[in-house]
């Protein structure tokens, strides 16, 4: 049997489990490219999103945390483009609580992990070393 401390592993579900869920104005949000996982943006990718939430199709919720006291976009870049440019200003969030900056890193490379876009072999990499700053492999 392994002695695993919560938040290991690559389950992408599990930062979510005890989320706070509400509604917050775009404006607020604190978008730190240092976080994100992608290497690129992909401008395709906003635009069929962009799209979707013209037609009023729901993009799912964007996850957010406090990191150093600002709400902190972790996962949703391309939706909050999307919906910015859809002319939408308020967005569904969940909120995982407070985050060091090297833990909100991870977290975001394992919501990415299964994510519809997969990540490249460049930014799998990238989320390893994230893995190892965040000590998520003690």
């Amino acid at each position: 049997m392994t002695n695993r401390r919560k938040g290991h592993g690559l389950d992408p579900e599990a930062p979510l489990a005890n989320a706070e869920t509400y509604r917050i104005k775009l404006t607020r949000l604190r978008l730190e490219p240092d976080i994100w996982c992608r290497q690129q943006f992909h401008k395709r990718r906003a635009k069929q999103l962009r799209d979707a939430a013209k037609a009023g199709i729901n993009l799912g919720d964007l996850v957010v945390a406090e990191v150093e006291g600002a709400v902190t976009l972790i996962d949703g870049y391309h939706r909050v483009e999307a919906l910015r440019e859809a002319g939408i200003r308020e967005a569904r969030v969940q909120h995982l609580g407070e985050l060091t900056h090297k833990e909100a890193r991870w977290v975001a490379c394992k919501l990415h992990w299964h994510a519809p876009m997969p990540l490249t072999a460049a930014e799998r990499r990238e989320a390893f070393k994230k893995y190892v700053s965040a000590s998520q492999n003690r």
